[in-house]
């Protein structure tokens, strides 16, 4: 008997919390409109998870949607990049094949279908990406009566209502935390992604933007904070600001300021951390309100998750570092001078 035909979703490369979501949703909407039993393949020591175990296993249930227990096997695979290749990672493929300096576009022809098209013939189809999620709104609207009107934020928010939970043990923790906030004030959510790879990426938003998008938020009340950080100097600084109502999960920090998704190798409890990371990422989205810095992924799936309205959120954006403005003036003489 041939096997039915599946979907394997891989990690994105070098992605963090906020970018594996994102893609999952899109592999969820997908598996609905074509019919496949979905694989979600997180394995291979993400954020020094055990290699031998899968991420997502330990960290979610798939909810009302065929899904496979095992990984698919198999040669008749789609893109043809991953015949051969499917108990590979994405990043290992990635390398393998040379393609440096990062192509986003190129790596999503290669190594992930396109989503315009549901029937594909082949028995396996992989992706990895969540850029292709606008394709799907056609059918979604079609097929699962999600009306275009809704913004992709808020599509995407209904697949996570309907699909995804948390494992029992995750959600009891989470529970325990939201019971912990302050009350009985409203609860703004921050993010503040100021660490050194956002810093060299995209520069700095400046703390007091922060603080002035929770004083529009509070509108004039002394709101409680729940503040997600990688950060140990911005935890400081918040709780200095705000006393005792500030929240916060504890976590463990890498004092060399850089994103736990990228050293948490390094912390002592690795599995911890990243439970930390995930019920930050929830808790954010159960707040009143949210201030994030609006090109963060784990920030806008707190946004979907939590399907706030724009009248809720405060989305920041970042200020060039004083290198990245003299590069970019060394550019700008470089093109007049030739």
């Amino acid at each position: 008997m041939a096997p039915p035909p599946s979907l394997i979703l891989k990690a994105s490369h070098s992605a963090g919390f906020g970018d594996l979501l994102r893609c999952l949703l899109v592999a969820i909407a997908y598996a609905r409109l074509s019919g496949r039993a979905l694989f979600v393949d997180w394995r291979g020591g993400l954020y020094g998870h055990p290699s031998e175990r899968n991420l997502f296993d330990d960290l979610f249930e798939l909810v009302d949607l065929n899904h496979c227990n095992d990984p698919p096997s198999g040669s008749d695979v789609h893109p043809p990049r991953w015949r051969g290749a499917l108990d590979r990672s994405f990043a290992s493929l990635y390398d393998e094949d040379g393609q440096r300096p990062w192509d986003r576009a190129a790596a999503i022809s290669i190594y992930s279908s396109d989503l315009n098209e549901l029937h594909y013939p082949e028995s396996i189809v992989v992706i990895w990406d969540f850029d292709q999620f606008p394709k799907l709104r056609p059918a979604l609207a079609q097929q699962l009566k999600i009306p275009t009107t809704l913004s992709d934020y808020e599509a995407m928010g209904l697949l996570y209502q309907w699909h995804l939970r948390l494992r029992p043990p995750l959600q009891q923790r989470l529970d325990a935390a939201w019971n912990q906030r302050p009350q009985p004030q409203s609860l703004i959510g921050v993010h503040v992604r100021q660490t050194a790879e956002s810093d060299r990426a995209r520069g700095q938003i400046r703390l007091k933007d922060y603080e002035r998008g929770i004083a529009r938020l509070s509108n004039g009340a002394n709101s409680a904070v729940f503040l997600a950080t990688d950060n140990q100097d911005v935890q400081a600084h918040f709780q200095r600001r705000y006393g005792e109502r500030l929240l916060t999960l504890p976590k463990w920090l890498d004092t060399a300021g850089e994103p736990l998704h990228l050293v948490n190798q390094r912390c002592p409890d690795a599995w911890d951390n990243i439970v930390a990371a995930l019920l930050d990422l929830v808790m954010l989205a159960r707040c009143d309100g949210l201030v994030y810095p609006g090109w963060s992924s784990f920030s806008t799936v707190s946004r979907i998750v939590g399907g706030f309205s724009p009248e809720r959120v405060v989305p920041l954006e970042s200020r060039p570092s004083l290198r990245q403005r003299i590069r970019s003036k060394l550019r700008r003489i470089w093109k007049r001078s030739g």
